[in-house]
């Protein structure tokens, strides 16, 4: 709980209305033949998977991703550790690279299990989380609506040359 706080505060990350929070995910673009990962999805050509193993997890908007808490290392003190890696914006759009991306992710807070210090609080290790969305920009609202407006939407794409 200690160690979450620090991430929590670090940027003002947002937290949905029904108090879950959302942090980024630097991914990888699959590329390969079809495969199962840990949580029995078909990965396949274009899908978006963990970065570290490039197979393990997929990470399509809508994937729900998951591991035994007590796999997950608790070990602040240690960088590189097992566990699903959450990060601020900046951290997860680094770790994404040229060849990735970033996604939003939701996740309770009960599911936090370490907050590594390497890193100035910019990642943490939790149990599960679900990718809601591609992450286009940083967040800025205190609050993540996860319903889409339709005037910001229209306003979006009319701005998008096609």
């Amino acid at each position: 709980v200690y160690e979450s706080y620090n991430w929590c505060s670090h940027k003002g990350l947002p937290i949905t209305e029904d108090g879950m929070m959302i942090g980024y995910k630097g991914v990888s673009i699959y590329s390969g033949e079809d495969r199962t990962d840990k949580m029995g999805n078909t990965l396949t050509e274009g899908d978006m998977v963990d970065k570290y193993t490039g197979n393990s997890f997929r990470n399509n908007v809508g994937d729900t991703c998951e591991m035994n808490r007590r796999q997950v290392s608790d070990d602040c003190g240690q960088g590189c550790a097992a566990g699903l890696h959450v990060g601020t914006f900046d951290y997860a759009n680094s770790w994404a690279g040229n060849g990735g991306a970033v996604v939003l992710v939701k996740f309770n807070p009960a599911d936090i299990v370490s907050v590594p210090t390497d890193c100035e609080h910019q990642k943490m290790r939790v149990s599960k989380y679900e990718v809601v969305s591609i992450a286009r920009e940083q967040l800025e609202e205190e609050v993540y609506d996860d319903e889409v407006n339709m005037q910001d939407l229209y306003d979006l794409l009319n701005g998008l040359d096609f």
